[in-house]
């Protein structure tokens, strides 16, 4: 699983089983209601920290929106 986007408080998580569902909150482990698949949130926001550093940092050299 991983984070898609943080919308204010809350998260939007992409699952493997191709289900996107929003939690208001990161508990100890988030289950996909579909599938129920269990993922630690810390390692999902290490993920997308990295990432959204990663297309910050292209931006900047780019100077502009990254495509």
């Amino acid at each position: 699983m991983i984070i898609d986007e943080k919308l204010g408080n809350d998260y939007i998580i992409g699952c493997e089983c191709d289900d996107f569902f929003i939690v208001k909150r990161l508990s100890p482990s988030v289950e996909c209601p579909h599938c129920g698949k269990t993922e630690l949130p810390s390692a999902m926001l290490t993920q997308w920290t990295l990432g959204h550093d990663v297309a910050v940092r292209v931006r900047e050299v780019s100077g502009g929106a990254v495509s």
